[in-house]
Parts: structure tokens; sequence; C-alpha cells
């Protein structure tokens, strides 16, 4: 198995994101980090090491990138991830 890469795990989407949804203000890495709390079910980087990519194990990585790709369709889940994530983060 090869070593895991930013481009290779993520498939460019979170960077779809931040084109797609200028109006939010949100920098790429705010779409991983709500598509990664919401996996792990809390503030992602209490349950993985830095960086995430390199530590999802397979099933996790298959549904942040689901996410993700939902995330272009729905902004309203991106919306409802993104309120909860900031709990998970404000309560941690």
């Amino acid at each position: 198995m090869r070593p895991r890469s930013y481009p290779d795990v993520y498939q460019g989407l979170p960077e779809r994101l931040t084109k797609q949804n200028v109006h939010l203000n949100f920098d790429f890495h705010c779409y991983l980090r709500i598509a990664l709390d919401q996996v792990m079910g809390a503030k992602w980087d209490t349950k993985l090491k830095k960086p995430a990519y390199k530590h999802l194990n397979d099933e996790e990585l298959r549904q942040v990138v689901e996410l993700l790709k939902k995330y272009l369709a729905d902004k309203t889940l991106l919306l409802k991830h993104d309120r909860e994530s900031l709990l998970f983060r404000k309560n941690s």
C-alpha cells in the first residue's frame, strides 16, 4: 500500500467547496474540520493525530469524502454540520 497523500485522499473536494461557497468565507481547511468532526463525533484532533489524512482508517476516510461530496450539493447539511462542529469545539 502506497502512502496516502493529501490530493489522493481528499480529491480536491475542500478546494472545490471553497470556490463554490465564496460567500461563506470558509478556507479549505474549514470543510475538512466540519467533515472530520462529524465523522469523529468530536473535535477531530482529540481522536486522531495530525495530519488527519495519514491517520484515518479506510472507513473513516470513506465517510469524510462522502460528506465532502454531499456538502457540494447540500449547503443546508454543510451549515448544520458546521454548527455541530463549533459546538464540539466549544465543549472540548
